[in-house]
């Protein structure tokens, strides 16, 4: 008698465990009429980096900033610019899991194809600038530099499979460095600020990597008083897009 005393509490972790499998395997079993829907794993597709490089041509208005200044022999108001961004896209699904919202799991084959949201750092030289004229009479020959970091937050919407639409707006850290001959004598002097810019773009999606985008920006107040139009052509390259 004893020995099937000792039997049973031998085998009661292992009828426990049982009765515990069997509960969960009859929970999990749907029952006729009814299926269980998976909802895909889209974490990649709602979260991923770009780098961005690209080329295109800045337009300045000097005489806005500097009524005083005669052009006199020349003044190139356009320049060649360059610029180097790192991009986060993110879908609108990732705040909502963040934040614990009920319905993200199955929003999220919904919304995997919809817009998304980025955030995008980046640096821009947008060029050289040469005049050669007067100041108050005075004879002013020299080249103007304008770059920048950049902040920007925008939103991306797709048109179809292949392209989209989007505009950002930000911030900027800007650098403005000129170099000039006044009335004989060699001068360089610099200034920097903080101002807005916006801008707003299309861009065609190559592959799950690659990709192409077409940009025009405005820069705000650069040197204080210009305002800078930048229009170029970018490259992406996504990390983990799908």
């Amino acid at each position: 008698m004893s020995r099937l005393s000792e039997s049973i509490r031998s085998s009661r972790p292992a009828v426990m465990a049982s009765a515990i499998i069997l509960s969960l395997v009859l929970l999990l079993t749907p029952t006729p009429g009814h299926t269980v829907e998976e909802v895909p794993d889209r974490t990649l597709q709602n979260f991923y980096f770009a780098l961005l490089f690209g080329l295109g041509n800045s337009h300045i208005d000097f005489k806005r900033r500097s009524p005083e200044w005669d052009p006199g022999g020349s003044l190139e108001t356009r320049a060649s610019l360059a610029q180097l961004s790192l991009i986060m896209f993110f879908s609108p699904v990732l705040i909502q899991r963040i934040l614990g919202y009920s319905g993200a799991a199955s929003a999220s084959t919904a919304s995997a194809n919809k817009g998304k949201l980025f955030f995008e750092i980046g640096y821009t030289d947008l060029g050289d600038f040469d005049f050669n004229g007067t100041w108050l009479g005075t004879t002013d020959i020299g080249s103007e530099n304008a770059s920048l970091i950049k902040a920007s937050i925008g939103y991306s919407h797709p048109i179809n499979k292949k392209m989209s639409v989007l505009g950002k707006v930000g911030v900027s850290r800007w650098k403005n460095e000129v170099d000039e001959i006044f009335g004989g004598v060699p001068e360089s002097s610099s200034m920097s600020g903080n101002d807005a810019h916006f801008g707003l773009g299309l861009s065609y999606k190559l592959n799950n990597s690659w990709g192409l985008r077409f940009e025009w920006e405005r820069h705000k107040n650069i040197a204080n008083a210009d305002d800078v139009d930048a229009i170029t052509f970018n490259v992406l390259y996504n990390f983990g897009a799908r």
